[in-house]
């Protein structure tokens, strides 16, 4: 299925009066998928080519509070007027070119096609392709992409905001999250607690009421033991959450096709 999108490219200059500026990130809105994605560069050698030496704790920072504006712009109703009225705003070291159209079929491929020619990166992007387009490739090849929603954000009264590529019903609602666990179990572990919390927060406000949701998570945890994982795996239970290992997904795609079998006797019934 193809769904109308628009991108654009995210620029940098040190010194903007003088119009020069350097690529340095990409976003990409689709409203019909309710996605919205942003890729920025992960190293500061572009803008230090030409600009010289630059903070790398300053452009950090510029490049998270842009994406969380753009991605509150965008989720705010989806209005796409409003967000060009922002990107045309921009008067600071961060500058957005012209929203350009396209129409995509994988947003989060599409996404990395975009920065991989605009941008760069494209040898590492290769070599790490993102957990979410994995996955939403093994549901389509599965035959089960129309059992399976792109849901909305679901924002908690903490002013936590659960963002998740996929969603599928089997009485619950189930956001389906991707991530990457890299060979640091620090860093694994941190990013695992994360979505443990969230998963328990979710969890608290949702249960008992007419919609309750669960978060389960994939993750390519490649690089680490097979005692870690299991450790993981545990922890997230205790947060009701459930994890599955990218490489063993069919698990859950079983999951998700069992439920599909439900919904179509069901159907049949009535």
């Amino acid at each position: 299925m193809s769904y109308s999108a628009s991108y654009a490219i995210i620029q940098f200059s040190s010194v903007p009066e003088r119009l020069e500026f350097v690529n340095i990130g990409v976003f990409l809105v689709v409203p019909e998928a309710r996605f919205v994605g942003v890729r920025f560069a992960r190293s500061v050698a572009k803008i230090e080519k030409i600009f010289g030496s630059v903070s790398k704790s300053y452009v950090s920072a510029l490049k998270e509070s842009f994406e969380n504006r753009i991605k509150y712009e965008v989720t705010s109703g989806w209005d796409l007027n409003r967000l060009q009225s922002f990107i045309r705003s921009r008067s600071n070291d961060i500058r957005v070119s012209e929203m350009l159209p396209a129409f995509v079929d994988d947003p989060d491929e599409f996404l990395n096609d975009i920065f991989n020619s605009l941008v760069g990166e494209v040898e590492r992007a290769k070599r790490l392709p993102k957990v979410a387009t994995e996955l939403g490739r093994k549901i389509s090849q599965a035959g089960l992409s129309r059992f399976v929603e792109h849901p909305d954000p679901v924002e908690l009264p903490e002013g936590l905001t659960i963002s998740a590529p996929y969603a599928y019903q089997n009485g619950t609602y189930n956001l389906i999250d991707a991530i990457r666990l890299g060979s640091s179990q620090d860093n694994a572990l941190k990013e695992a607690a994360k979505k443990a919390l969230e998963a328990q927060l979710l969890y608290k406000h949702t249960e008992g009421t007419f919609s309750p949701k669960r978060l389960n998570v994939v993750a390519d945890a490649s690089g680490q033991s097979d005692n870690f994982r299991r450790y993981l795996k545990d922890m997230m239970a205790e947060h009701h959450a459930k994890l599955y290992d990218l490489s063993n997904v069919e698990i859950l795609l079983d999951e998700i096709r069992q439920n599909s079998h439900t919904l179509t006797t069901n159907s049949a019934g009535h």
